[in-house]
């Protein structure tokens, strides 16, 4: 039964949602289609057991976390409708570098704490041969996902004057101590997940691509700069095209 009622609140909210040209409505909706996501996660403890305030607990922390930040940051723009974030003709958008991480939180991409309770999640219905569940909460996400992407696209087809006001703690203090909770949270849930935690690979990942660029760069590499005196492109590219025609 709470299965059920959570998820068509989670479908039913995201759908409405979709026709949402207010920004702060359209996080209303999103809001409520969460509860409905934590709800049927609760018609679940059956087969959750231990693991029942981990996947719960990531979902409903996330939400709290990322609609904080971008309440906040909808509280900097003057306009509500969304579609004139970040309008040359009027109000600059806020940071994207912010946005783009609460909108990443809610859509429960890595490495945040709804991701690892969704794998939690779908791994025990799976267990459980619930798959229609795993159907239902997949379309919900993916309605999800498609307008907070389209809601994040129009401040990026706006920005010309990305600027944010002048830093204050009851204005962007807030944002910048909620995106860092956020990752904080990300970095507690992977460690507690028993599955790897995504942050401890950012250093290993900067050092591959370290080495790569230092791959590139080496005289007589293949992606090394062209001889003096030629246009990029002149040589080898002219034998290629003229070896295919």
């Amino acid at each position: 039964m709470l299965t059920g009622l959570g998820l068509l609140s989670f479908i039913g909210s995201n759908v409405l949602a979709l026709a949402q040209d207010n920004d702060r409505r359209l996080l209303g909706y999103s809001s409520v289609g969460q509860i409905g996501l934590v709800l049927a996660i609760v018609g679940q403890r059956d087969i959750l057991g231990d693991s029942y305030f981990f996947v719960a607990g990531g979902v409903l922390i996330t939400h709290a976390v990322a609609k904080a930040g971008l309440f906040w940051l909808s509280g900097l723009v003057p306009g509500r409708v969304a579609h004139r974030l970040g309008d040359p003709a009027g109000q600059p958008a806020p940071d994207l570098r912010l946005r783009q991480s609460f909108v990443a939180m809610l859509v429960g991409l890595p490495p945040f704490p709804s991701f690892y309770a969704k794998w939690d999640l779908v791994h025990a219905l799976v267990a459980a041969d619930r798959y229609w569940i795993i159907g239902f909460v997949l379309l919900g996400a993916l309605i999800e996902a498609g307008y907070m992407f389209r809601f994040f696209g129009f401040a990026i087809k706006r920005a010309a004057a990305e600027t944010l006001p002048r830093f204050a703690v009851d204005k962007v203090g807030v944002v910048v101590a909620a995106l860092a909770a956020g990752w904080a949270l990300g970095f507690a849930w992977g460690a507690a997940s028993g599955n790897t935690n995504l942050l401890t690979l950012v250093p290993f990942l900067f050092a591959l691509a370290f080495t790569g660029a230092r791959t590139a760069a080496r005289p007589g590499s293949r992606t090394s700069s062209p001889s003096p005196g030629s246009w990029p492109g002149s040589g080898s590219a002219r034998t290629i095209t003229t070896r295919c025609r």
